[in-house]
């Protein structure tokens, strides 16, 4: 950069400090600055992600919902992964909600909702299935 010429405005080459009151401790050029509490963001692979986004387990609530689902109908045993499901997309909902914009919040509200309505068919079925055992008890069959 040339004498006399000025970097663009917000921009500065090499910052210089602030001239200081304190003389306790003298800031020299280039010397550890504090940080202010608040300010830092985590580091990656601290429950985030590269774009700086809180990682959630939305991913694994769809893929054990729509096990559930699918498996349910043909065999009964995978309706109770449903209820875990149901569990991990409501707490990666609740990550998605703190953070607006979140890249998972559509898949934890689809998780969400698959896992419910897979619940409530387990539930349902568990219900009517207790009831005719009830019914062949006092049948004396």
């Amino acid at each position: 950069m040339q004498p006399g010429t000025q970097a663009p405005q917000g921009f500065q080459w090499d910052p210089t400090p602030a001239p200081s009151n304190d003389t306790a401790a003298p800031l020299l050029y280039g010397a550890a600055q504090q940080i202010p509490q608040g300010s830092v963001q985590p580091m990656m692979g601290m429950g985030s992600d590269m774009r700086g986004e809180q990682s959630t387990q939305a991913t694994a609530a769809l893929v054990l919902s729509l096990i559930s689902l699918v498996g349910g109908l043909l065999f009964f045993l995978p309706f109770i992964l449903a209820p875990v499901s149901l569990i991990l997309a409501n707490r990666s909902l609740n990550v998605t909600k703190m953070h607006p914009g979140h890249s998972e919040h559509g898949v934890a509200r689809a998780a969400q909702i698959i896992s419910a309505i897979v619940t409530t068919l387990l539930l349902i079925g568990v219900l009517i299935f207790g009831l005719f055992i009830a019914l062949l008890m006092t049948s004396g069959f």
